[in-house]
This record gives C-alpha cells, sequence and structure tokens, in this order.
C-alpha cells in the first residue's frame, strides 16, 4: 500500500554515503566518526547539516562520550557558536538572581574590611587634594595682593612681572597670566 525502500547502511559505502551511514544508533568509533566531524565542519552554517549532526550525536551519545576526550576540542569547534550562544543566554538569565542572592552576604562581609582598608586612604587622598587647592588658592590671593600693591606704587607692567618671577619662581608666562587674572 505504501511505497518504502529499505536502506541497509551496513552494506553501504562509507565513502559515498557518509551521513546515511551516521544516521544510525550503532555508530562505530573511528573514521566514520572523524570523517563526520570534518565534513561538518566544512557545512555547519547549513541546516540539513547541523540537523543531521544533531540526530547522530543524539543517537550516539555512548559513542561521543568515549570519544570525548579525542574529540572534545573537535566538538568545542564545531558547536563554538552554539555553546557560545547558550553559555552567554544562560549567563543573562542567570546572572541577576546569583548577584541577587549573593549580594548581601558579599557586602556582609567584604564591607567591613573595605571600610577598614580602603576609607582611610581615600580620606587620606582627598584631605591632600583640597589642601593642594587651599594652597594655591592662598597663593593666588597672595599674588593678587601683591600685585594691587605693586600697581598702587606705580610699578610698571615690567617691574611687576620680574618681582612675581623672582619671589614665586614662576616662569614669565606664568606671572604675565597672573597680573592679566588679576586685573580682570
Amino acid at each position: 500500500i505504501y511505497p518504502m525502500q529499505i536502506i541497509c547502511t551496513s552494506r553501504l559505502s562509507s565513502k559515498n554515503n557518509l551521513w546515511l551511514k551516521g544516521l544510525t544508533d550503532n555508530l562505530k568509533q573511528g573514521e566514520t566518526v572523524d570523517r563526520l566531524l570534518k565534513e561538518y565542519r566544512r557545512h555547519q552554517n547549513n541546516v540539513l547539516y547541523k540537523s543531521a549532526m544533531d540526530m547522530i550525536i543524539r543517537a550516539n551519545r555512548k559513542i561521543f562520550r568515549e570519544e570525548k576526550s579525542k574529540m572534545c576540542e573537535a566538538l568545542r569547534e564545531l558547536f563554538k557558536d552554539e555553546l557560545e550562544a547558550g553559555i552567554a543566554a544562560g549567563i543573562e538569565e542567570r546572572l541577576p538572581k546569583a548577584v541577587e542572592e549573593r549580594l548581601p552576604k558579599a557586602v556582609e562581609e567584604y564591607l567591613p574590611k573595605a571600610v577598614e582598608e580602603y576609607l582611610p586612604k581615600a580620606v587620606e587622598k582627598r584631605i591632600q587634594e583640597i589642601q593642594q587647592k587651599v594652597r594655591q588658592e592662598i597663593r593666588q590671593e597672595v599674588i593678587n595682593a601683591l600685585i594691587a600693591d605693586y600697581m598702587e606704587e606705580g610699578f610698571s607692567t615690567e617691574k611687576i612681572l620680574g618681582k612675581l618671577e623672582k619671589r614665586f619662581s614662576l616662569a614669565p608666562e606664568e606671572a604675565r597670566n597672573c597680573l592679566e587674572r588679576s586685573a580682570s
């Protein structure tokens, strides 16, 4: 009633019928498996080859496990994109929950240590930054006051610049900038 064709895969030549011979749950270790993997590498973007390889691996899990040490790197290479996508999806799915579960304990455990070790250093650094800024502001105020005094006494611009360069060890350009800032 139904037209049917029976294929005896054991009688097929593996040279011309590699994929048909591979569609069995009784795959033999060795050359056939290696050839399947090599052939799959060449066509790994083809949906039909992916489907066939998926069925072959599922049907022959035992052989692929036994060959794992030998084939592990080849399988990783073959399924690299799929594995990476799966890993990324797993991370995206599990990471928020893992962080939510572990963060309170981590904070409880590490925060006191961090505060004890790093806070004094951070405070000291900030104090030094503030002190440096205050020193610069005070220096600028002293320079401004001297410039105002020199101007009141009628000193020429060149004489004021010379005094600033000498007294504060300023480069000529720095002295000129200070004079211009003070005048504005």
